[in-house]
């Protein structure tokens, strides 16, 4: 008896349909704790001034809460989570990874809204409906946990969750099946998308112009509006000019070109070695990156074609190093590809929001936890756009995506780092028992990107530092100069200096649960008064 498309698409090849979902849900949700209980006591800089964001809500300290660099919405759920919770200090990590794991879980549930609204409009020839399901679950699956990774203390999660509703919706507002509410979700999907990320206030006219010309188009852009709008005017307000986020220019500044001159920089206490220091106005556990703005007010985002070339070319590479990381879907698209060499009926609506939001990121800064969602929906539009012919080739295709694809999450959870020790806190309870005390202001001698969430955790402030490369030049300096260096730090009210790597004189102490640090008290001979706070 001959097979038709018919029955090929309803054939439990892999597993039926329900199957499918059920064991995806078992293999995303185990392997998706794992990488969060795994990372439970890895917190990174970013997170760093997302929980101290966090924490100025919590205290009502709403002039430090307003940051126009670091976007609200995952602040605001931590805040919300930790007012109900109260989660003691030894245990905020691993709250905020708890929270993780629910956002991952919520990314999913609107990935697969996204899936089924796809699936449901696609075209009698596309697909079958099984292998559709197969590639979608095995895609999102990658990027939630590959390219955003759900332990990273970052919002991206939030941002995937909202831009999969959102494309959802555009896919049944484009079908001509979506009712008055379903534009009024729209449009606040990209509300909550832009207070999760701030480039995503331009991605969300990509989707609205995706929508066309509607009688329900104003209704989704009314209540955008409605949503960003009060969060603009407050940004504005606190900032002192009109804005609806300064981290697009402050990155522009940093990855690209700039010109201009800091109206208020760190001020140096030595310059050579660099030794930085940053007491005021800031109130923050590192200063210099909670207010990124403030620091760099004077500096102006400068176009230079060859320069904007450069970083254009460079991030493209990179788009490419990541489709090389995705060589099973490339394969599976590839052998598909083979058996009617055409793709049809292109979703172009689909691909524009998707396609903006690559090219905004690539004229500045690329990483694969800001565009993970845009693979996911450009990946499943292109999927979509291929025909049924050779029903072997389309067998072979999709088990190849789903093996390797379940090989590499199994492995990942293998061989996923078993964070067993709370070095920060360890850290912090060190220094403490030391003779710190909280509130007290610090130094950090070796500073990377690794964060201060020991400082965080302790109530300390990082006020002064010399960077990492900087280090060695400290050592070799003379010891008249790095006695000065010091004198300079208490005048400063510095209390100790924390040094990551290991000295190259005596005098220091090493902390007892860190991971190798050393800290050096100091005799403070400044004021109590560090000047005006933010």
């Amino acid at each position: 008896m001959r097979t038709t498309t018919k029955n090929l698409g309803s054939m439990s090849l892999l597993a039926p349909i329900r199957q499918q979902r059920f064991w995806f849900w078992v293999l995303a949700s185990t392997a998706g704790f794992l990488q969060c209980w795994s990372y439970r006591y890895w917190i990174e800089s970013d997170g760093v001034n997302y929980l101290d964001v966090a924490c100025a809500y919590l205290r009502r300290d709403w002039s430090a809460a307003i940051n126009s660099y670091w976007s609200p919405f995952y602040s605001w759920l931590l805040a919300a989570v930790f007012f109900v919770v109260r989660p003691t200090p030894n245990l905020e990590s691993t709250v905020l990874h708890l929270v993780n794991f629910l956002l991952f879980i919520g990314a999913l549930l609107c990935g697969e809204f996204f899936l089924r609204e796809l699936i449901e409009n696609r075209a009698q020839d596309s697909l079958p409906e099984w292998a559709l399901w197969s590639i979608g679950y095995s895609l999102l699956l990658f990027v939630s946990l590959f390219m955003n990774s759900a332990y990273l203390d970052t919002p991206d999660l939030c941002t995937s969750a909202v831009v999969y509703l959102a494309g959802g919706l555009l896919i049944r507002i484009r079908s001509g099946r979506a009712t008055t509410p379903a534009f009024v979700l729209f449009g606040a999907a990209l509300g909550l998308a832009y207070f999760s990320k701030t480039v995503m206030f331009l991605v969300a006219f990509a989707f609205l112009a995706a929508v066309g010309i509607r009688r329900g188009t104003l209704v989704a852009a009314g209540c955008f509006a409605a949503v960003a709008l009060p969060w603009i005017l407050i940004l504005s307000h606190s900032a002192g000019h009109m804005t609806y986020g300064d981290a697009g220019s402050a990155n522009y500044i940093k990855y690209v070109s700039y010109s201009g001159a800091p109206v208020h920089p760190p001020r140096l206490i030595a310059s050579s070695p660099e030794v930085r220091e940053f007491a005021t106005p800031i109130r923050a556990t590192y200063p210099l990156w909670y207010a990124s703005p403030y620091w760099i007010e004077g500096l102006h985002p400068r176009f230079d074609l060859k320069t904007q070339y450069t970083v254009l070319r460079n991030n493209f590479r990179y788009y490419l190093h990541l489709l090389g990381g995705q060589k099973e879907f490339i394969a599976g698209f590839v052998l598909i590809l083979i058996g009617w060499p055409s793709l049809s009926g292109v979703r172009w609506h689909l691909l524009l929001p998707s396609l903006w939001g690559f090219f905004l990121y690539g004229l500045i800064h690329v990483e694969p936890r800001l565009v993970g969602v845009f693979f996911f929906i450009l990946g499943m539009t292109l999927f979509l756009s291929l025909r049924a012919r050779s029903h072997r080739l389309i067998i072979l295709a999709t088990l190849l995506i789903v093996l390797v694809t379940a090989f590499k999450v199994v492995k990942a959870g293998v061989l996923a780092p078993s964070h067993v020790k709370n070095a920060q806190w360890q850290t912090a309870v060190a220094l403490k028992t030391m003779g710190l005390a909280p509130h007290s202001l610090v130094a950090v001698f070796g500073h990377g990107d690794e964060g201060d969430y020991w400082a965080h955790l302790g109530g300390f402030r990082v006020v002064a530092d010399i960077e990492t490369e900087n280090l060695p030049s400290y050592w070799s300096a003379p010891t008249r100069d790095r006695a000065q260096i010091i004198k300079g730090l208490e005048k400063l009210n510095v209390r100790a200096v924390i040094c990551t790597k290991h000295p190259a004189e005596d005098g220091w102490q090493f902390i007892s649960g860190s991971p190798g640090y050393y800290v050096r008290f100091l005799s403070s001979t400044g004021s109590e008064n560090t000047g005006a706070e933010r």
